[in-house]
């Protein structure tokens, strides 16, 4: 064995020496086995009391949590509520305006502080109080003008329940205002001081969500009558070829839905209104509004009103989660910018809490009907150009016929002279274009019955 091991030194040297490696490689990885172990160990031990806290009741973590959560959540509730309040809401810068007044003119320090407290919202939930105090005899979607001076009393009550006497006329002037910024919105007269169909209250109890309506059709009627004679005397429709100044019948078809230019179902005014059932009153008044603003945005466009139409009933063509949608069809005359701005103020009217959806547009030159009744000379000028060819076919011979048909003939070749060659194209820039519009409103904060 000695032997070997002389002959074999530097084998047993090396053998030796890995055996020693060997040795301590396996301690190091004992070692670290067991301190794998204990931070496994550790960790499973963190994990249980991690378990452990999240399994109390309101710990710490969770509470603060839950607190931004809902933070969270009341702003988006917050925006959300603003988004919809896009979709047809028209009427709040009216009601802020109302807001800001009686917080101007507030004369007591008490009455001072509940209207800087005040709010849009806070109005509204008055507006559901009152409604269900009234109980079931009050029915929102037609509570008749009694019901609803009553109505408006009780709120005006409300707000006013912390003022003085001397802040009675804060209230005033709150309601002043509020007149004057939703008279910018509307063609209706909410400024007479003689309210005979409580307008007034009823446009401001529509702001903190009660639907607009009236007791029965009997009284809708002569209220439309005159609201729709007072539009034709102040000349606020921009008609395009429509000979409506005194057809108080053809404007009362023309906003209650039917086409309003020709002379079909044309029966008297009051016959119309008193076929209108009760429940649709609130629709026609809707449409109604729509109706007015887009006469305003063609007044401010410059461009003509030809026709206006809905088809179907007078209920929204759609209502889905609280919004329901009313569809227009429309046809305008005027110049290609003028057409462009008007579309781009409907797409702008966004703004001011109107959302409309053109989902279908179409222009179209003159056509040779509407180009002979226009007013323009230009319009006049084309008429007379596309008759030449005919007038050429129509010239008799000069010593046939009697002696007014020379004249005549005579004239003709002045007429073809005068005008023969004179542009068709380019002369009038005038075009005709035809809209569909989806009127979107939020009606999912509106009080439709007495239970809510």
């Amino acid at each position: 064995m000695s032997e070997f091991i002389k002959k074999n030194m530097t084998l047993v040297v090396v053998l030796g020496v890995t055996a020693v490696i060997a040795v301590v490689l396996i301690a190091l990885v004992v070692m670290q086995y067991q301190a794998i172990n204990e931070k496994m160990q550790n960790i499973d031990n963190i994990n249980g009391k991690i378990n452990a806290i999240t399994a109390q009741t309101n710990p710490r973590v969770v509470k603060a949590n839950a607190v931004r959560i809902n933070e969270d959540a009341a702003a988006l509730e917050q925006k959300t509520k603003e988004q919809q309040r896009v979709f047809g809401c028209y009427l709040d810068p009216a009601v802020n305006a109302f807001l800001d007044t009686l917080k101007k003119e507030a004369a007591s320090e008490k009455f001072k502080k509940a209207a800087d407290a005040m709010t849009l919202n806070g109005l509204h939930e008055i507006l559901v109080k009152k409604v269900k105090d009234m109980g079931k005899d009050f029915k929102p979607v037609n509570p008749g003008i009694d019901g609803l001076n009553k109505l408006y009393r009780l709120v005006k009550e409300e707000i006013l329940a912390s003022a003085d006497a001397q802040d009675s006329v804060a209230y005033d002037k709150a309601f002043a205002a509020f007149l004057a910024e939703a008279s910018k919105v509307t063609l209706e007269d909410l400024n007479s001081e003689k309210d005979e169909y409580a307008v007034q209250k009823a446009v401001f109890l529509q702001a903190l969500g009660l639907p607009r309506s009236f007791e029965n059709a009997l009284k809708f009627a002569p209220y439309f009558s005159k609201y729709t004679l007072d539009l034709v005397a102040k000349k606020k429709i921009p008609f395009a070829n429509m000979e409506m100044d005194n057809n108080e019948s053809r404007i009362t078809n023309l906003f209650t839905g039917r086409r309003g230019v020709t002379d079909e179902d044309e029966e008297s005014n009051d016959a119309a209104l008193n076929k209108i059932g009760n429940k649709n009153i609130p629709y026609i008044m809707t449409r109604i509004q729509i109706y007015e603003n887009l006469i305003k945005n063609m007044s401010e466009a410059g461009v003509k009103l030809v026709s206006l139409y809905r088809a179907g009933s007078y209920l929204p063509d759609a209502e889905d989660n609280g919004y329901s949608t009313f569809s227009t069809e429309l046809e305008v005359r005027g110049t290609l910018p003028q057409i462009r701005d008007f579309a781009n103020k409907l797409h702008q009217e966004y703004k001011n809490n109107r959302v409309y959806l053109v989902t279908y547009l179409n222009l179209s030159c003159d056509r040779n009907e509407d180009a002979r009744k226009a007013d323009s000379t230009y319009s006049k000028e084309i008429a007379n150009t596309m008759s030449y060819v005919k007038l050429l076919n129509t010239i008799p011979e000069e010593n046939a016929g009697n002696e007014e048909q020379i004249k005549q003939a005579q004239k003709n070749k002045s007429i073809v002279n005068d005008n023969w060659g004179a542009a068709l194209i380019g002369v009038n820039d005038e075009v005709y274009a035809v809209f569909h519009i989806n009127y979107i409103v939020f009606t999912g904060d509106q009080i439709m019955n007495a239970k809510k």
